[in-house]
């Protein structure tokens, strides 16, 4: 038996592609939290006022997106493989 009694495991990858700013991901939740491909902004409505969090992309496709996502999937499947 080769999985020695773990039972069987399924891994499904799924991505979506053809946005209309392709590549580029922006938001809002409520006006209290937007963000883009450079920064997230926080308001709080307590003090009135606003946090900015820049960062920087990683090198490569979508960001550093592709690699990163690709680097967690094999993560969660070596996790089970050891389950």
């Amino acid at each position: 038996d080769r999985l020695k009694g773990r039972g069987a495991k399924i891994a499904t990858f799924h991505m979506i592609a053809q946005t209309e700013k392709q590549c580029e991901r922006r938001g809002r939740v409520y006006g209290e939290i937007e963000y883009d491909g450079t920064m997230i902004r926080v308001y709080d409505f307590a003090t009135s006022e606003a946090q900015v969090h820049d960062f920087q992309q990683a090198g490569g496709g979508h960001g550093g997106g592709d690699d990163g996502l690709t680097r967690q999937f094999i993560r969660a499947l070596e996790a089970a493989k050891r389950d």
